[in-house]
């Protein structure tokens, strides 16, 4: 079984959102977790990309 653990040192200061799926000992059951940095995927940060995206800038322009 691959485990890959999640920090969000791995995703801070980016706009990227890492997943991860484990199994666990019981059947049928699985545990996802995330890993975000809500400063820039909050409404701040989403505002910008829109202004971005309006005025042909990079996507990431301001964000990174």
């Amino acid at each position: 079984m691959l485990t890959l653990f999640l920090s969000t040192n791995d995703v801070m200061n980016t706009n990227y959102c890492f997943i991860s799926v484990c199994k666990t000992k019981f059947k049928n059951k699985i545990i996802i977790l995330s890993a975000i940095d809500n400063l820039i995927k909050g409404g701040a940060g989403q505002a910008v990309q829109n202004m971005n995206l309006k005025f042909g800038y990079k996507i990431s322009e301001g964000l990174l």
